[in-house]
C-alpha cells in the first residue's frame, strides 16, 4: 500500500460518511443531532458501507 492508495481510501471514506450523513439528515427532517444518531446505528453504518463499497464493487465485478 502506498500513500496514494491510503489517501484515496481515506478520502473516499470521508466522502461516503458525509453522503450517508446528508441522506440521514434529509430522512430525519433536517435535524442535525438525530442525523448523527441515526448514522451511528447499524442501519447507518450499513448505508455508509454500501456507499463506500459500491464504486469498488462496480469496477471489480462489473456490477453497475
Amino acid at each position: 500500500m502506498d500513500a496514494y492508495f491510503l489517501g484515496e481510501l481515506t478520502g473516499r471514506l470521508l466522502a461516503s460518511y458525509f453522503i450517508a450523513w446528508f441522506l440521514c439528515f434529509l430522512f430525519v427532517k433536517l435535524d442535525i443531532k438525530r442525523a448523527f444518531k441515526v448514522l451511528h446505528t447499524f442501519k447507518g453504518m450499513s448505508a455508509l458501507s454500501f456507499v463506500f463499497l459500491v464504486p469498488y464493487l462496480s469496477h471489480i465485478g462489473g456490477l453497475l
